[in-house]
């Protein structure tokens, strides 16, 4: 939700049949520890994550409550649950050091940083898909965008993300969209053709 923007279950009734929920990353402090693993060293940037724990294990309550009450409030929706897309490039990758997309003077993302931001990442996925299983609804589901990106990483030939130096650094470009669409795309299909969800 931004700023100054009403709460967007307020939307939400009996009409409504199909919510996509991305929500998870920057609820658990993700952006401070990406903050401090790109600008500080590599100490800083483990510190920051185990600091930052606490608030990762809070995530799941909030997750619970959250998605009972868009259940509740849209008794008739399918609720897809979205993953993000694995965007960074695994520690010890060849070549990184060459990578000017996630390493540069003061901006750097070192193999022990990517690590962090990896097992930081694994561990969100994790409380999503615990409040997801604790709830137990058949209309809860999870869309797991984690492949989205295979072959297209950052620092790979044609990567679907931009790097510290992109357009909105770390962030999807018009590739990574367009691929981002055709997972979700297929997946709608495929719950139509299943019956889940409306045919439109």
């Amino acid at each position: 939700m931004r700023a100054n923007e009403p709460v967007q279950t307020q939307a939400l009734d009996a009409t409504t049949d199909l919510v996509m929920v991305g929500i998870g990353g920057n609820d658990a402090g993700f952006s401070a520890v990406f903050d401090a693993c790109r600008h500080r060293d590599e100490a800083t940037c483990a510190a920051v994550a185990a600091a930052q724990a606490p608030q990762s294990a809070a995530l799941s309550a909030t997750l619970v409550r959250l998605y009972r009450t868009i259940l509740e409030r849209a008794p008739n929706a399918l609720v897809l649950v979205v993953l993000y897309a694995d965007s960074l490039p695994s520690a010890g990758t060849p070549g990184l050091d060459a990578c000017s997309a996630i390493r540069g003077p003061g901006d750097t993302l070192s193999d022990a940083d990517l690590a962090v931001l990896a097992a930081w990442g694994t561990e969100i996925s994790a409380r999503v898909r615990g409040a997801v299983a604790a709830i137990g609804s058949a209309r809860l589901r999870i869309a797991d965008m984690g492949a989205a990106f295979a072959g297209h990483r950052i620092c790979d030939q044609a990567p679907y993300q931009w790097g510290r130096d992109g357009e909105i650094p770390y962030h999807p470009n018009a590739a990574g969209h367009a691929a981002l669409a055709r997972e979700l795309s297929s997946l709608l299909d495929a719950l139509a053709a299943d019956g889940a969800i409306p045919s439109h």
